[in-house]
């Protein structure tokens, strides 16, 4: 799977989430949960999992014609996270390439750019007819569902169930009630959706084992020095200004 310079002119992240569906998959039937870091490895970046403190991940695009382009995704974050990071930072890649190097972090104010990534992760994991889909398997007769049904399909699409909850509010409008999202977070928390998985024995095995079988497609790569030495300094230097250090690109290099 290769880049597509044409993605970059998509406005929407909808639209751009089907379109990269559409050409990754071809005449092939969507298997869910889809495996956002196989995507990652099918367009030739490197990913790895890394400590970090204040942020979701980075994306740290080509130099020249000799680099590769590198993925750093938080493995301090639960597994369904790490998936929607990947998704995120496959946008970068497709989408705003000609950026430098973008940090992703936890919390603060978004950019522009960072909440149409985020609309294309959601979009990409959950596309939208197949969510409407499997809402319409469990919705009652006035058109809605219960958390206990988005717990399922949160589980069938392999996200959390927040993000989940919230693309079938605002996209499909199938969740009853008041869905301001400070009350919708509210509602969320009390109904603790990670005690309801412990109660029905779902588990994250299939998640793991698509991170796995990716990651070791990875491990007979060896990156160069150079490529090493790119990945090394822009974390250093993102994750150090993130954690509200002065650091130049200079004093970077040297660390």
């Amino acid at each position: 799977m290769f880049f597509h310079e044409k993605m970059q002119n998509y406005t929407d992240p909808e639209q751009l989430a089907a379109a990269y569906l559409s050409n990754y998959f071809k005449n092939q039937k969507i298997e869910y949960p889809i495996n956002p870091f196989q995507m990652l490895t099918d367009e030739g970046i490197l990913f790895s999992l890394s400590n970090f403190k204040k942020l979701e991940g980075v994306y740290i695009p080509i130099s020249d014609g000799k680099d590769i382009p590198v993925v750093g995704i938080n493995a301090n974050r639960p597994i369904t996270r790490q998936r929607f990071t990947a998704a995120h930072e496959l946008c970068h890649h497709i989408h705003d390439a000609n950026n430098k190097q973008i940090t992703c972090p936890i919390l603060g104010k978004k950019t522009q750019i960072e909440r149409f990534a985020d609309q294309f992760a959601a979009a990409l994991l959950m596309p939208i007819q197949e969510l409407k889909a499997q809402v319409n398997k469990r919705k009652n007769r006035q058109g809605n569902v219960s958390f206990d049904d988005v717990i399922e399909i949160s589980e069938y699409f392999g996200v959390s169930f927040e993000a989940c909850v919230f693309r079938i509010a605002y996209q499909i409008h199938a969740i009853s009630g008041n869905i301001e999202p400070d009350e919708l977070k509210r509602r969320i928390k009390k109904y603790s959706p990670d005690t309801v998985r412990k109660t029905k024995r779902m588990s994250y095995f299939r998640l793991y084992a698509n991170l796995i079988d990716s990651f070791k497609e990875q491990l007979s790569f060896q990156p160069n020095d150079h490529v090493r030495y790119i990945f090394m300094n822009n974390y250093i230097y993102n994750d150090s200004r993130m954690e509200g250090v002065n650091v130049t690109q200079e004093q970077a290099a040297e660390i």
